[in-house]
């Protein structure tokens, strides 16, 4: 593998899976290591502001595209903070952030999440999310101005809509957001010991759609024979996919909910709706599952007598992330150095999650690294919102701003990394250009 200079004289030990063996990394002297320094000022200087940004996004929760009062508060401190703000950025709750140094040079872009969930919040830590790109952008910013020989952009973009909706891809399909960036890179919180910075599939591909039944209304009790059923026709389906999950291979996943059956408990449902959700690492597979899943939602109209309709208007399709690997490796050293920890969790041990960061990665050289807030919750559940809010979870999150604030100045000051990042980029896909899957439905590679 290359490395970049002598970083620290010190080496960290990583398996390679693909070569079945031990390789060695030289942490190599890398041209930000001097700013180091100034990061970490920086870093104590916001410290306050990005924990009180962090609460208050814990505190006013938002769903997608309703992010009105998260984006308000995030551009105002953007605005403060001297960056060229451009708020309600083609989606109202969608921001785009520049400083310009005025010279040539790379472009990178920070990325920034803050819708919560329903009912339990920032269960999955968008507020930490968010001030980690704050974050790494006012480190990055504070030190081009202590170094006019860097050039380039900064760019803060503000994503909304990632739990649903997939507000990266729409900024990606109706806007040139990324079309000049050099890479792009953001950082989730997960309960533990979950840091990936080199492997290229970290999360799983994913597609939702809505399997509506329709029926026929009766009396339940008088007139039974002359209804039709469309609940039945739901929960067998439900049951189905149930009974066929024994057979999933190991990062198969599929998911569905119950969100209509019914409005009175004496009227037979003419009409029901599930909700479903796949995910494969293999986006082969995904076309395979889809097609089973199809099937037993196809089992169950028919038995119950239903008519079906599918449905792929919800959402769009969620690619898995793409790691751009030299500038995770870049991102890692940092990391390394500032005392975080290294798992990896590619290929077949990827966190069984999905985010639209990955459509990002298909467009851009990116990097989506999980880091642990050191908790017992897992994401998605009331007890990692209480723990999005602790100060053990902020000082995490700060800690990993700083690395991705390091290689990011790494970037814009190392030319030999760009043209590496740019190699890996054009090598891993070369060959996915306008693949299509689920007949047209997905785009694999959006243009």
């Amino acid at each position: 593998r290359r490395v970049h200079g002598d970083f620290l004289n010190t080496f960290i030990y990583v398996i390679d899976n693909q070569r079945n063996s031990t390789v060695v990394i030289q942490q190599s002297n890398m041209a930000a290591n001097k700013y180091v320094k100034y990061v970490q000022e920086t870093a104590d200087q916001y410290n306050d502001k990005l924990r009180t940004i962090s609460q208050s996004l814990l505190d006013n929760p938002e769903l997608a595209y309703k992010e009105y009062k998260s984006h308000d508060l995030l551009t105002e401190f953007l605005n403060q903070q001297g960056f060229k703000v451009q708020d309600k950025y083609v989606i109202d709750t969608a921001f785009r952030a520049e400083y310009d140094t005025g010279k040539s040079g790379p472009t990178i872009a920070v990325l920034c999440e803050y819708d919560a969930l329903p009912e339990i919040g920032h269960a999955c830590g968008h507020n930490l999310i968010a001030i980690c790109g704050l974050g790494a952008a006012v480190m990055i910013k504070n030190v081009i101005e202590q170094d006019s020989s860097i050039g380039g952009k900064l760019v803060v973009v503000g994503t909304p809509a990632e739990e649903a909706g997939g507000g990266k891809i729409y900024l990606i399909e109706n806007s040139d957001v990324f079309k000049e960036v050099t890479v792009a890179m953001m950082a989730h919180p997960v309960p533990r010991g979950c840091s990936n910075w080199e492997d290229k599939d970290v999360t799983l591909n994913r597609v939702c759609f809505r399997a509506r039944f329709k029926g026929v209304s009766s009396h339940a009790s008088a007139f039974p024979w002359r209804g039709v059923n469309a609940l039945d026709a739901a929960v067998s389906a439900y049951n189905a996919i149930s009974c066929m999950r024994q057979h999933f291979k190991p990062s198969w996943r599929c998911h569905a909910i119950i969100t209509e059956g019914g409005f009175k408990v004496n009227v037979i449902p003419e009409f029901a709706e599930l909700e479903v959700g796949i995910r494969c690492l293999e986006l082969d597979d995904l076309v395979v599952l889809q097609g089973k899943v199809h099937d037993c939602l196809k089992a169950a109209a028919l038995s119950t007598g239903c008519s079906l309709e599918i449905d792929y208007t919800m959402d769009t399709a969620y690619l898995a992330v793409a790691t751009n690997k030299p500038l995770g490796v870049a991102f890692g050293k940092y990391a390394t150095m500032l005392g975080e920890s290294y798992e990896r969790r590619g290929g077949h041990d990827a966190l069984q999650a999905s985010t639209d960061m990955g459509n990002v990665s298909r467009v851009v050289p990116s990097i989506h690294p999980w880091y642990s807030i050191e908790c017992e919750a897992v994401n998605h559940s009331r007890g990692f919102t209480e723990a999005a809010g602790t100060q053990v979870a902020h000082n995490r999150t700060m800690r990993t701003a700083k690395a991705l604030a390091l290689a990011g100045l790494e970037v814009l000051m190392n030319p030999e990394l760009v043209e590496d990042i740019k190699q890996d980029f054009e090598k891993i896909y070369i060959d996915d250009k306008n693949r299509l899957i689920t007949s047209g439905v997905v785009k694999y590679c959006p243009e």
